[in-house]
């Protein structure tokens, strides 16, 4: 989304579609205008596979068609995973559509279809093809309320034993930082499967994506008799346990059987399983507001303060996300650097003021945030551009993160659109800065 004067509007990770090529064994539902950063993790992964490509542009048709289109695909593959993000949207807490799970498509457009609609297109292109084996596919959703979701379908509904779901998340919605490792752990198990001529096995699938998972995995549809959930890990030592299964939930007969699945794990199958993740996991723990667990993992690797996400997100971004002060605070105590830009040149500060965090502004400029450097614009900059007064005065009003030189190139800025209050905030500035 671009605003009037050609920048660039900073959008949450969270609130992205995934956009990338689907195959015949993964299928993906994706939207428009999304930054390739978001999409690398996924495409490193398929880039590894050996299956063919398609060429579905799903963004480029109307849904109902790209929602054909999907279905009609699905019917002719032996391993179907599906990778959806998605969003819970609602406008007022009353309308009953804002307790169904939505699938957004398209940021640009705001095009969304209930979960449960797209599983229904999905078990009706079955049908047509006179397919036999059913579930033969994952829908693999990112970014999810999973509550939501488990709402919407129960095991008594038909659309359950069509296919089985696997999400992540619980209350909040996840992003690819959080996730990257397990999704990738998935598509490596599907690959597997679809090279050996086998079928997946969804339980699994869920054992090898969920060793890594970062944040909470649910399992629901097939011959599950309720959701299997398995909670997110909240230290580094559970993160690194491959033996423990007592944060899983599920009715005794599916975690019997569950476990069953994981003892025949061959070792081909367990080869997939990556490395641990704790820039991952950092993510997670600060998208929840875990500030004990953030700072148990930045102080055991301090390298962890400047490190960017999958997406490119440093930790100081991903708690302006979170709108956290506090943990801002503590991560900049511990040494994290005001100044470092995001993958697409953000500074912590330039993110603050295009999100409108304004407790934020004084605690960045007072551990040595910088307001007038920046490419193409600094801080200062997209105040003006913006005409907002307020987070200018933010900006200026300690003396702290510019120089006489820097006000030079907004006071310009402000001459040029006319904006006399602008103009007048940073002379005064220059005045006092001399």
């Amino acid at each position: 989304m671009m605003k009037a004067n050609g920048r660039v509007n900073y959008l949450p990770r969270e609130t992205q579609p995934l956009h990338f090529q689907p195959t015949p064994t993964f299928v993906t539902i994706f939207g428009d205008g999304v930054d390739p950063s978001s999409e690398d993790c996924i495409r490193r992964a398929l880039s590894r596979t050996q299956m063919q490509k398609s060429d579905v542009l799903l963004s480029e048709l109307d849904m109902g068609t790209a929602l054909r289109r999907v279905a009609k695909q699905c019917g002719t593959a032996d391993n179907v995973m599906i990778l959806a993000h998605s969003e819970n949207v609602g406008h007022e807490p009353s309308d009953p559509e804002s307790q169904l799970h939505t699938i957004v498509f398209s940021e640009k457009r705001k095009e969304a279809i209930h979960t449960k609609h797209l599983l229904y297109l999905l078990r009706e292109s079955d049908t047509r093809s006179g397919t036999q084996r059913s579930p033969k596919r994952i829908v693999h959703l990112i970014g999810c309320g999973a509550g939501a979701l488990r709402s919407q379908i129960k095991p008594s509904d038909p659309l359950w034993k069509s296919a089985y779901v696997l999400l992540y998340s619980s209350k909040k919605t996840t992003s690819l930082d959080a996730v990257g490792n397990s999704v990738a752990a998935a598509i490596r198990y599907v690959d597997h499967c679809d090279r050996a001529e086998k079928p997946v096995d969804p339980l699994r699938l869920f054992y090898i994506a969920g060793l890594r998972r970062s944040d909470c995995m649910t399992l629901m549809g097939g011959n599950l008799q309720a959701p299997l959930v398995w909670h997110a890990p909240k230290s580094i030592h559970s993160l690194n346990d491959h033996t423990s299964l007592a944060t899983l939930d599920g009715t005794e007969r599916d975690l019997k059987r569950f476990n069953l699945h994981v003892k025949k794990t061959g070792p081909e199958e367990r080869a997939l399983i990556p490395d641990a993740s704790l820039r991952e996991f950092l993510s997670a723990r600060i998208a929840h507001g875990d500030e004990d667990a953030v700072m148990n993992v930045v102080g055991s690797h301090p390298e962890l303060l400047n490190s960017l996400s999958n997406t490119g997100l440093s930790p100081l971004i991903e708690a302006l996300e979170e709108s956290d002060t506090s943990l801002l605070t503590e991560l900049l105590s511990a040494g994290a650097d005001p100044n470092l830009p995001n993958a697409e040149g953000n500074t912590p500060l330039m993110v603050a003021v295009d999100l409108r965090e304004k407790a934020a502004i004084p605690i960045l400029l007072n551990h040595g945030a910088q307001s007038d450097v920046g490419n193409p614009y600094s801080a200062l900059e997209l105040s003006v551009l913006d005409n907002d007064a307020e987070m200018l005065t933010l900006l200026l009003q300690d003396g702290l993160g510019y120089s006489i030189a820097g006000l030079k190139k907004p006071a310009l800025l402000a001459r040029t659109s006319g904006n006399h209050v602008l103009l007048g905030l940073l002379l005064k500035a220059q005045f006092r800065t001399t």
